[in-house]
C-alpha cells in the first residue's frame, strides 16, 4: 500500500495500565509483539518504542529491539520510569503513531483518548464517545434496544449493591442467568447460574467480588444458542465487514478460559458467508456510535434463528483481525494493519477549533 503523504513512520505500542485487565493487556501485547517479530521489517513504518504503564501508573519507556523477547519490555526490575504526562510528551516529540493495547481506565473508557486529543496525538484509540458507551454493556444495550428493532437484547438489570439483588432474584426466578461485570472485558468474573434460592448465596458472593472492580454488576437472562463475533474495520472511508467467527464453547457460555485457550486447540471457525442481518446491523452501529478503525460485535443466534446482540469490542486484539482480514483478502500482517489505521487517521475529517465568539454584543 503506497503512503502518499508524510505519515509518521514510527509506531509506539502502549500497554499495561491501572485496571483489572492489566494482565490481559500484557497477553495482547505479547501476541502483537510476536506478530511484529514474524513480520520482520517494513520499508515504510517501524515499531520504534514501547510504553509499559505499570500498576502504579508510572510508565517504562523502551526502544524496540526485535531480538529481545516481549518480556523484556515489562521487566518489573526496571527502575527508570516516567509520569503518564511525560510519556505523552515523549510520544509527541518523537512523532509516533500510537497503537493502544489498554482496555481499562487508562484505555478504552475514553480517558486516554481525551488526553491524547489535547496533545494532538494520532493513534488507534478511537473516539471518546465510542469507547465510553461500549465500555458500559448496560448503556450500549439500552442504546441498541431503543434504536434498532431487527436485533434482540437479552433482558438485563444492573446492580450497584448486593441489597438490590432481591428484586433481580424475583425478576429471574427459576431462570438461567448470566452474572457479569458491566465494564470489564475478557469474560472476567462471568458465570452462569440457575436462579434458584439455593444459588442466591453464590450469586451474592460473585456480585460482591464484581463490585470490587466495577461500579455495576449485570444480571442477564441466559440465551441458548451459538455465539458469533463479527469482525469489521474502517477502510477506505467505509465499514468493511471482514468475517464472522463462530466461537467454540466448552460450557453453555463463553468463559475466560475459552477465550484464552491455546490457539492451536481452538475449534473456532470463520463462516464462509456473511449473515446479512448481522452485517447490516454492524455497519449501522459502527457509524452511529462513532467507532474508529476496528470493532468486533458479539451475538448469539438461537435455534429459532433469533439474533441477540451482546456487546461491541471497539479495541479488540489485533491477531483476530489479521486472521479475519486474511480470510477475506488472502494476505495480511501487523504492519499492513497498522498502515490502514494510519491512513484512516490522516483521512479523517477534522472539526474546526479556531472559532472565535465576538462577545462585544453582550
Amino acid at each position: 500500500m503506497e503512503l502518499e503523504i508524510q505519515y509518521p513512520k514510527k509506531i509506539a505500542a502502549v500497554f499495561g495500565g491501572l485496571y483489572a485487565e492489566h494482565d490481559v493487556s500484557i497477553f495482547s501485547f505479547k501476541n502483537f509483539y510476536i506478530d511484529i517479530q514474524s513480520a520482520a521489517t517494513d520499508d515504510e513504518i517501524e515499531l520504534s518504542s514501547i510504553y509499559y504503564i505499570k500498576r502504579n501508573g508510572k510508565v517504562v519507556v523502551s526502544s524496540v529491539d526485535l531480538i529481545k523477547p516481549a518480556e523484556f519490555y515489562f521487566n518489573s526490575e526496571c527502575t527508570t520510569s516516567y509520569s503518564l504526562m511525560d510519556a505523552f510528551s515523549m510520544i509527541k516529540e518523537n512523532n509516533e503513531f500510537v497503537y493502544l493495547i489498554c482496555d481499562g481506565s487508562i484505555g478504552i473508557d475514553g480517558r486516554f483518548t481525551s488526553i491524547a486529543q489535547n496533545y494532538a496525538l494520532k493513534g488507534t484509540f478511537g473516539s471518546s464517545l465510542s469507547f465510553g458507551i461500549c465500555r458500559s454493556k448496560f448503556h450500549l444495550n439500552q442504546f441498541v434496544g431503543t434504536n434498532y428493532s431487527d436485533i434482540k437484547i437479552p433482558n438485563t438489570v444492573y446492580i450497584t449493591c448486593v441489597e438490590e439483588l432481591e428484586k433481580a432474584f424475583t425478576a429471574f426466578e427459576n431462570q438461567r442467568i448470566i452474572v457479569k461485570p458491566n465494564s470489564l472485558g475478557s469474560s472476567i468474573y462471568t458465570m452462569m447460574f440457575q436462579c434458584y434460592k439455593q444459588n442466591h448465596g453464590a450469586i451474592k458472593d460473585l456480585v460482591e467480588k464484581i463490585l470490587e472492580y466495577d461500579r455495576w454488576a449485570i444480571i442477564q437472562e441466559y440465551i441458548q444458542g451459538e455465539e458469533y463475533g463479527c469482525y469489521c474495520m474502517e477502510k477506505d472511508g467505509t465499514v468493511d465487514i471482514l468475517a464472522t467467527k463462530q466461537f467454540e464453547k466448552k460450557n453453555a457460555f463463553l468463559s475466560t478460559q475459552d477465550k484464552y485457550k491455546v490457539i492451536e486447540k481452538s475449534h473456532d471457525f470463520f463462516l464462509k458467508e456473511e449473515i446479512p442481518a448481522i452485517s447490516e446491523f454492524v455497519r449501522k452501529v459502527f457509524k452511529d456510535i462513532d467507532c474508529q478503525n476496528l470493532s468486533r460485535m458479539d451475538f448469539i443466534i438461537t435455534a429459532e434463528k433469533e439474533i441477540y446482540f451482546l456487546e461491541n469490542n471497539c479495541n479488540p486484539a489485533l491477531r483476530g483481525f489479521i486472521e479475519a482480514y486474511k480470510k477475506k483478502y488472502d494476505s495480511c500482517n501487523a504492519y499492513h494493519m497498522l498502515k490502514i489505521f494510519i491512513e484512516n487517521e490522516y483521512n479523517r475529517h477534522m472539526l474546526n477549533t479556531d472559532y472565535y465568539l465576538d462577545i462585544n454584543f453582550l
